[in-house]
């Protein structure tokens, strides 16, 4: 089966699409005939070396997160799938999954039905981005009616589905972003817009209850101006540095770093949001696996408001 993978960490040059085996499933997974995957900032983050261990590394590093497919075999413990179930998921993650190939071993729970209103091309793009908001509304900051949330970075696909999930729970949303994205982030059920380019947001808001950082660097510290106490920030980008850090606790705020955890059972509550036409995603542009540099090359100059997809099985 053709693959995408790499065997030292480097620029886009790395990138190899090679021949291999198929892979062979445990009890608890199902093999998968990969019809698209998505592509996310973190796969060449990883390739790059960002993360790179010394210690633990070894090569070649099969590439790519989250896909959507059709099971084309069973483990015996890989209730409640079996063969010709369509599927989508985010898996393993952070270790290596290899979803940029025809065919993956996933395992059973880190998958859930695929959401019957998209194709394959949409429901690839959904697992890393929709666990990561759903996580920091539902399972961390526990989200209530009524709050305030303030989404950084709103217009990219993680702020997408953040905003959503936070209408959908009944929460007051501020986005920022661009002017570009305004009407976008509107659009999706932004209860208020701040360009960042021309105002600071700090001035512009207060009394936040949840802030998710998608952004980093002086923003966490930033943020912080415009929480209540008791408040919580999320931040995905980096560790909370150590001055924002010692704001927070004088003011009573929880600031954390967060990354994305693999999850079946909140997948399939995302799949029904999704066929209850409550949460939205958005394409930016498709690509045969073949043209995989163009693909990760697109993603790595940034801007993009939608999911770059690979087309893999047809």
């Amino acid at each position: 089966m053709k693959i995408a993978q790499y065997h030292s960490f480097g620029n886009i040059d790395v990138v190899k699409l090679e021949n291999i085996n198929k892979p062979t499933i445990k009890g608890d997974e199902v093999l998968v005939a990969v019809h698209a995957a998505s592509i996310n900032p973190i796969d060449w983050k990883v390739r790059e070396g960002h993360y790179a261990d010394p210690k633990t590394d070894t090569f070649p590093k099969p590439m790519g997160w989250d896909f959507s497919g059709t099971v084309v075999e069973a483990g015996s413990q890989a209730t409640p799938y079996k063969v010709g179930d369509e599927v989508f998921g985010l898996i393993r993650f952070p270790q290596p999954a290899g979803c940029f190939a025809e065919f993956v071993a996933a395992p059973a729970n880190e998958i859930a039905l695929k959401p019957a209103s998209l194709d394959h091309e949409h429901a690839a793009g959904v697992p890393l981005v929709a666990l990561t908001a759903w996580q920091a509304l539902f399972a961390t900051t526990h989200l209530k009616a009524g709050q305030k949330v303030l989404i950084h970075a709103a217009a990219g696909a993680v702020g997408q589905m953040a905003i959503q999930m936070a209408k959908y729970k009944g929460a007051t949303v501020v986005a920022t972003g661009s002017a570009a994205t305004k009407a976008f982030c509107l659009s999706l059920g932004a209860d208020e817009f701040i360009d960042y380019q021309t105002e600071k947001f700090e001035d512009k808001v207060n009394d936040v209850d949840i802030t998710l950082d998608l952004i980093g660097k002086d923003v966490t510290i930033r943020s912080l101006k415009t929480m209540k106490p008791g408040g919580q920030l999320i931040c995905f980008t980096q560790p909370i540095p150590s001055d924002a850090a010692k704001v927070a606790s004088e003011n009573n705020i929880t600031a954390q770093f967060t990354i994305v955890s693999p999850n079946g059972e909140q997948l399939k509550q995302i799949a029904h949001l999704i066929d209850d036409q409550l949460l939205k995603t958005k394409i930016e542009k498709i690509f045969p696996l073949e043209q995989i540099k163009e693909a990760l090359t697109l993603q790595q100059t940034g801007h993009c408001h939608g999911k770059i997809i690979l087309k893999i099985k047809s």
